[in-house]
């Protein structure tokens, strides 16, 4: 009992809603992934993998709760220069390559783990306002020159963020403004929520249609591609469609007419 309470020191209220929160997770989990595991027969699967994630997220907030507060105080110093690093590197590798999750450009990958670097920054920004504001604490209240600090870090920080919904924000400010009542939206179906909920009066279409035949921004079948399911088709060749020789033969000439289209065109 005694090892518990020194593990889960600090104001019990907090630690209440975290673990509650967590719980919580459980079910949003459950209740999102319902239609992709029941078309993948796995039922169990996605419930699995996040309280497994969610067990190890509860034991290394447990571990960094009872580090002493003085070692983080090293961590401005290297963290948000990485971060910013980070943020610049995915955003030249974005404009390159062109390499998006679910629509977003600014992801990463790190020993098979993907992240947003933003998610750094952001977590470094806030150490870095605690960093700054202990250190310029005076009797009475903060040194103002903490929040001239503050607001250049936050600032750059911002910069470097930005550009990653700067198009959203571009394209939902725009069928704000503008007088017509239909709009074609060809990007991530994201959005769409956010636009009908601001202009409830106008109607956008998204492009491709919503249709789990052809819409690739929103397609069903592309979903229940999983890396899992990768590895194995990488490595075992798995699963393995036979078809007769003559079939064979039929499907292959379509695949060769768009690798010919593809060279004509340079791509």
């Amino acid at each position: 009992m005694d090892l518990i309470k020194d593990l889960f020191k600090g104001d019990k209220v907090i630690w209440i809603i975290f673990l509650f929160l967590c719980l919580i997770s459980i079910v949003e989990v459950f209740s999102a992934a319902s239609t992709l595991t029941y078309k993948s027969g796995d039922h169990w699967g996605p419930i699995t993998q996040h309280s497994v994630i969610l067990m190890v997220g509860v034991c290394i907030v447990v571990l960094v709760h009872n580090i002493p507060c003085k070692y983080f105080r090293v961590l401005p110093f290297f963290l948000l220069p990485i971060s910013a690093v980070l943020l610049i590197f995915v955003m030249g590798m974005g404009l390159i390559t062109g390499d998006r999750v679910n629509g977003a450009a600014r992801w990463m990958t790190f020993f098979g783990i993907q992240f947003q670097p933003s998610e750094l920054a952001k977590m470094a920004v806030i150490i870095v306002t605690a960093f700054i504001l202990s250190k310029f604490q005076e009797e009475d209240n903060a040194n103002p020159k903490a929040f001239k600090y503050i607001m250049w870090i936050t600032g750059v920080v911002f910069i470097l963020i930005a550009p990653e919904n700067g198009s959203t924000a571009a394209l939902l400010k725009y069928a704000i403004r503008h007088e017509g009542k239909e709009f074609i939206v060809a990007t991530e179906s994201g959005i769409l929520h956010e636009m009908q909920k601001a202009c409830p009066e106008k109607t956008f279409i998204p492009a491709p249609p919503d249709d789990s035949t052809c819409a690739c921004n929103e397609c069903n079948y592309m979903r229940l591609i999983t890396l899992e399911k990768l590895y194995n088709t990488l490595k075992y060749e798995w699963p393995e469609i036979v078809v007769d020789a003559e079939v064979a033969e039929k499907a292959v000439k379509p695949i060769h007419r768009m690798l010919e289209i593809s060279e004509k065109l340079g791509l």
